[in-house]
């Protein structure tokens, strides 16, 4: 009789809490274009797939892939704005970040791995 009573309460306060969820609508969103640099050559192997399928990211978004022949050239497309994000050497992007110019390194590849080499004995921790 309670395991009764209690089934049915429960139905009562769970059925209660069941009702259809109010429809939210969604904002549209505007087309973005956006230009992605790689380099021709180790650097820019991540890409590689990327720019042979054409890859676009969808929800808006408009994908354009540009080679550069070095760095520099794609740093310089970078700070004049030309190129909205890149794939660099880890040197390079970490020169760019610490700049302050509001670019994020994403991701490492290449086994995911950073080295830093210095001369001088007394740089002992990346601080």
């Amino acid at each position: 009789m309670t395991t009764v009573l209690f089934t049915i309460v429960s139905f009562g306060i769970f059925a209660g809490g069941a009702q259809e969820a109010a429809e939210v609508e969604k904002p549209e969103l505007s087309q973005m274009e956006i230009v992605v640099g790689a380099l021709k050559g180790p650097s820019g192997f991540a890409a590689a797939g990327m720019l042979n399928d054409n890859f676009q990211p969808g929800y808006n978004v408009n994908a354009e892939y540009i080679l550069a022949a070095s760095p520099l050239e794609l740093v310089t497309k970078m700070t004049s704005g030309e190129v909205d994000a890149a794939f660099l050497p880890v040197n390079t992007a970490a020169k760019l970040y610490t700049k302050g110019l509001g670019y994020k390194l994403v991701a490492v590849s290449g086994i995911g791995s950073l080295y830093m080499l210095s001369a001088d004995r007394a740089v002992t921790d990346w601080a």
